[in-house]
């Protein structure tokens, strides 16, 4: 995607991967834990429905899409993203590798047992 008005990218994602996590203070070993790989800029998407359904094959109620310069960072890896305070799961990547282009990001809302 080429035309997205860059002024708009005004809010900060941080992409990631869930791990182990050791707390410091209680020693305490927690598993599934967000850990931050690296943090973006980042502006809102719409999508009409049929984009929607069109882009992943399937009748999915997206939480946030969101759209970013495009970067080899984001990959099946970093699979989980924070976002205005809110742990989500990426579902997909729409990625267009031209110069100065975008990447269209689909998410849903984590699982609520998964610690933030």
């Amino acid at each position: 995607m080429l035309n997205y008005d860059i002024s708009r990218m005004r809010e900060r994602v941080t992409f990631g991967t869930l791990g182990t996590y050791l707390d410091p203070e209680t020693h305490q070993l927690f598993n599934n834990k967000f850990k931050p790989v690296f943090t973006v800029w980042c502006g809102p998407y719409t999508q009409t429905q049929s984009q929607i359904q069109t882009a992943l094959g399937l009748k999915i109620e997206l939480d946030a899409v969101i759209v970013i310069r495009h970067t080899k960072k984001v990959n099946s890896e970093n699979v989980f993203a924070k976002y205005r305070g809110k742990l989500y799961k990426v579902l997909s990547i729409n990625s267009d590798e031209r110069l100065n282009a975008f990447d269209i990001i689909s998410m849903v809302k984590a699982p609520k047992d998964l610690p933030e």
